[in-house]
Parts: structure tokens; C-alpha cells; sequence
């Protein structure tokens, strides 16, 4: 989107109103390769999920390839779970895009990045001079 001359990025593939900020979801909507852990074990989860698909279509985009491949979300989950992030080494990439990846695929939501250090990774340079959490708002 495009607003006062400002790109803002959204998706709303999905979107649905949470009731307050605390509120966990529960529902399964999506492809199962770019989920979070917990979504695919139909936990409650929390819009970390959506950072975990940011990193994993960083991921792809810089590698041409998904870090885990799996045939069924259970052998995914699995993967997931019992095979650590790992890196090729082609190419290349700075230090500051594998802590970013790392960042967001942490399987465990609470070490997951939050949206603050998302925006305010040095891997945008400070490219992002308003951020704004709508989940403060709820």
C-alpha cells in the first residue's frame, strides 16, 4: 500500500479482528510450509507467526530453497522441531541477514523477534523510521 507517498507493507490474506492484546488465536488458515510451529500443532499463537514467515520467505528468496522440505505437515513439524536451522553455503550472506533469518525462526514464539526488533534490525539499516504496533492498540 501506498499512503502520502510512504510504501506500507500489509497482508490481509487472512485478516481477523483480535479481541485485546493478550488474545492468543487458534484458528488454521494458510500454506503449511511458510507456518509457524505453533500454528501447525494448532496452538495458540500470537502475529509472531507472521514473523516467522517473514523469515522463511527471506530465507527462500535468498537461497531458492525452504531450510526444512517435508511431504505432510507432520513430517514438517518434525523436521522443525528436531533438525536445528541450518545454512548452505552458497551464497553468501552477511552476518546481519543469518542473525535476521535466526531471529524469526526461532521455534519457540517467546524467543522469537517481536515487531519492534524486526523493524529495528540493523539488517534495514534504520530504513524504517515509523513503526507503529497495531497490536498496542487492540
Amino acid at each position: 500500500m501506498i499512503h502520502n507517498g510512504k510504501l506500507k507493507l500489509a497482508d490481509f490474506g487472512f485478516a481477523k479482528n483480535v479481541g485485546s492484546v493478550g488474545q492468543l488465536n487458534k484458528s488454521l488458515v494458510g500454506t503449511p510450509m511458510y507456518m509457524a510451529p505453533q500454528v501447525l500443532k494448532m496452538e495458540k499463537y500470537s502475529t509472531k507467526c507472521d514473523i516467522w514467515a517473514i523469515g522463511l520467505v527471506f530465507y527462500e528468496i535468498l537461497f531458492a530453497e525452504v531450510p526444512w522440505h517435508a511431504r505432510s505437515e507432520l513430517e514438517l513439524i518434525e523436521l522443525i522441531e528436531k533438525r536445528p536451522l541450518q545454512f548452505p553455503k552458497k551464497p553468501e550472506i552477511s552476518a546481519n541477514a543469518r542473525k535476521f533469518i535466526e531471529g524469526c525462526l526461532k521455534t519457540k514464539e517467546q524467543a522469537r523477534f517481536g515487531w519492534k526488533e524486526l523493524y529495528g534490525h540493523a539488517l534495514f539499516d534504520g530504513k524504517f523510521h515509523e513503526f507503529v504496533d497495531i497490536t498496542e492498540k487492540l
